[in-house]
C-alpha cells in the first residue's frame, strides 16, 4: 500500500451560470461513508449533474464503494456525502482502489490526472464564493492503478477556491463549524474538481472513508 500525507497547495473550482447554495430540503439527510446511497456522484448545481455519464452514487461491493468508468465518456467531478459539522474532528482518512487504464482530466487531457483530493464544503456553498469549498494541500498525484491511504489533517494546510487558506485560522475554523458535505474531487489541468475520464474501462473503490 502507498501511504501519503498531504502537504503542498492547489486550488480548484467549479464552472456554473448562476450557481446558488442548495435548499435544506436538497441536502437531504446525513450519511454513512459505508453505504453507497449516501454519496453523490456528481456535483449536482441547481438541479444538473456535471458528472456525465455516472449513477449518481457509487455502486456497492464486497469490499467497497466502486465508482466505474466504463467508457472515455463517463467523467467524475466530485464525490461526497452529507457528514454535517468538522467543529472538533482532526482526521479525514481514505483508503481506496484505482483499477484500469490511463486517466485524463476532462479539460486538458494532455496533462496528468490528479485525485483523489480530500476536500469539504460547507452547508452555504454557493459554488463561487471563497472560503466554502476547502481542498487538504498535497503533493500532484496522477491517478494510477494501485491502493492507496490518505490521511488528512484537520489542523494542517487547506486552501479554498481563491486564495483563502488555513493561515486565516478563524476562516478556517467556521468553515469547519459550518461544513456539510466531505468527500473528494478528481481533476488536474485546470482544477481539481474539474473531472477525469479514462481511456479504457477502469474504476475507483473508496475501501473505506472515516472522519475522526
Amino acid at each position: 500500500m502507498k501511504r501519503f500525507v498531504l502537504a503542498a497547495l492547489l486550488l480548484a473550482g467549479c464552472d456554473d451560470d448562476q450557481p446558488r447554495a442548495p435548499t435544506p430540503e436538497e441536502m437531504g439527510p446525513l450519511g454513512d461513508p459505508a453505504v453507497s446511497t449516501a454519496w453523490e456522484i456528481g456535483p449536482v448545481i441547481n438541479g444538473n449533474n456535471y458528472s456525465g455519464g455516472a449513477p449518481l452514487h457509487p455502486e456497492q461491493a464486497a469490499d467497497g464503494l466502486v465508482i466505474s468508468f466504463p467508457t472515455p465518456e463517463t467523467h467524475v467531478h466530485y464525490v461526497a456525502f452529507r457528514h454535517g459539522s468538522l467543529a472538533g474532528k482532526t482526521t479525514i482518512r481514505m483508503r481506496y482502489r484505482v483499477e484500469g487504464g490511463l486517466f485524463r482530466p476532462v479539460k486538458a487531457p494532455e496533462l496528468p490526472s490528479i485525485g483523489p483530493v480530500l476536500y469539504f464544503a460547507t452547508s452555504d456553498n454557493d459554488w463561487r464564493s471563497d472560503g466554502q469549498r476547502w481542498w487538504v494541500s498535497l503533493p500532484p498525484m496522477p491517478i494510477e492503478p494501485g491502493e492507496y491511504e490518505l490521511v488528512a489533517s484537520l489542523k494542517g494546510v487547506w486552501g479554498s477556491v481563491m486564495t483563502m487558506t488555513s493561515a486565516n485560522a478563524a476562516a478556517f475554523e467556521a468553515a469547519k463549524a459550518k461544513a456539510d458535505r466531505v468527500g473528494f474531487t478528481l481533476g488536474g489541468g485546470d482544477g481539481l474538481g474539474h473531472g477525469v475520464t479514462a481511456d479504457t474501462p477502469s474504476s475507483i473503490t473508496i475501501l473505506s472513508f472515516e472522519v475522526l
